[in-house]
Parts: C-alpha cells; sequence; structure tokens
C-alpha cells in the first residue's frame, strides 16, 4: 500500500500533466503538450523559478529548466516545500494589448487629416502599428508579476 507521502507526489504529478495539455493545442496539433512554468519553495525557504518538465516518480525528482538560460533544474521532491503554476492572466494581457491597439487607432485616425489622407485609412493604418505595438510592449513586460497568478499544485504542509 502506497504512503500518504506517495499519494500526495502522484496527485501532484497528475496536476502538473492537466496543467501541461492545452484543450486548444489538442483541438488543433498532434502536440498538445505545453510548457508549465512554476515556482517551487524549497524545504530550505529558496524559491526556484523554472519550466517545469516532468514529474519523475520513480527518482522521486522534479525536473525543469530554468526561465532565464539553459540551466536544468532537478529538485528531489523530498526537499520541496510547495509549488505554485504561475499561470497567465489573459484577461489583462488582452487589455494591455487592445488598449494600445485602440491608441494606435485613435492617434492614427487624429494624424491622417494632415497629411491628406482620410481618417479611415489613418485609423486602418494606426490599428495596424498599434497591434504590433502592443505585442512588443507584452513581450517587453512579460516578466512581469501582475501579468501572472500563482495557482497551488502541490504544497507538503497541508494537512492530509
Amino acid at each position: 500500500m502506497p504512503s500518504v507521502q506517495q499519494l500526495r507526489w502522484e496527485a501532484f504529478a497528475d496536476a502538473v500533466e492537466r496543467a501541461a495539455h492545452s484543450h486548444i493545442l489538442r483541438a488543433f496539433s498532434a502536440q498538445s503538450r505545453e510548457y508549465v512554468d512554476v515556482r517551487v519553495e524549497t524545504e530550505a525557504g529558496v524559491s526556484v523559478e523554472c519550466r517545469l518538465l516532468e514529474v519523475d516518480l520513480d527518482k522521486q525528482v522534479l525536473v525543469g529548466r530554468a526561465l532565464t538560460g539553459r540551466d536544468a533544474v532537478v529538485l528531489p521532491l523530498s526537499r520541496v516545500r510547495a509549488v505554485w503554476h504561475m499561470r497567465r492572466k489573459m484577461g489583462r494581457a488582452l487589455s494591455i494589448w487592445l488598449a494600445v491597439l485602440l491608441g494606435g487607432t485613435a492617434v492614427g485616425a487624429l494624424l491622417a487629416p494632415p497629411v491628406r489622407a482620410s481618417a479611415t485609412s489613418g485609423a486602418v493604418v494606426g490599428a495596424l502599428l498599434g497591434a504590433f505595438a502592443g505585442m512588443g510592449i507584452l513581450f517587453l513586460i512579460d516578466g512581469w508579476p501582475a501579468l501572472y497568478e500563482l495557482v497551488p499544485m502541490y504544497d507538503s504542509t497541508q494537512p492530509s
């Protein structure tokens, strides 16, 4: 009979698998696995942010890759205190992108008449430039904590 800790690790591994398989990707491609960005807190109190690749229950290790660089992260499960999934707040990211897009549209519509172009064509060009600028801004602020929420996946201190 498996121990309580072993059952908790198996539940954690299942949670990682559920988070890694996107329903949208499953509908459009054969390769439906995506990365799971996590924050891991160890028993020593050290927090590590990494891209979780797998939870190996046979070797009892957590295997990941550092978010910056190519360094491998291998942590024994016995030393892991808590794991949180760093999930992007899509509504917040889309609202930032949409604000830049609408701002570009307004600026394009306002700047078109002085250069003897129609306001409609200026708005279209402004929207196009605003869409690309919005993507660039989201790329630049990708590490901003306000764009992510931490969802608990595993906590060794919780009562069984």
